[in-house]
C-alpha cells in the first residue's frame, strides 16, 4: 500500500495525528513484526500502560484494527517509512 493510501485509510477511519505518531512507535520499539500482529502490539501497549484512561484509549484502536484489518495494512505500510 502507498503512503498516501495508508494515511487516507486511517484518516478516513477517524485516526489522529497523535493516534498515529504513537502507534507506529509502539510497532518499532515493541517489535510488531507483520501486519497481522499489529493488533497484538498494541493491546500489550494498552496492558502495560498505568494510566486506565490511555489503556482505554488504545484498547478501542485495538478494536478499531481488528474490525478492519486494512487499518492495520496502513499502520504497517506507513511503518516502513
Amino acid at each position: 500500500m502507498h503512503k498516501a493510501v495508508a494515511r487516507d485509510v486511517l484518516r478516513r477511519a477517524g485516526w489522529t495525528e497523535p493516534q498515529l505518531v504513537m502507534a507506529l512507535r509502539i510497532m518499532a520499539y515493541d517489535g510488531a513484526r507483520s501486519a497481522a500482529g499489529t493488533a497484538d502490539v498494541i493491546a500489550a501497549f494498552a496492558e502495560r500502560s498505568e494510566d486506565a484512561s490511555e489503556a482505554a484509549a488504545w484498547r478501542g484502536v485495538v478494536a478499531k484494527l481488528r474490525a478492519d484489518p486494512q487499518q492495520a495494512e496502513a499502520l504497517w505500510a506507513l511503518r516502513r517509512m
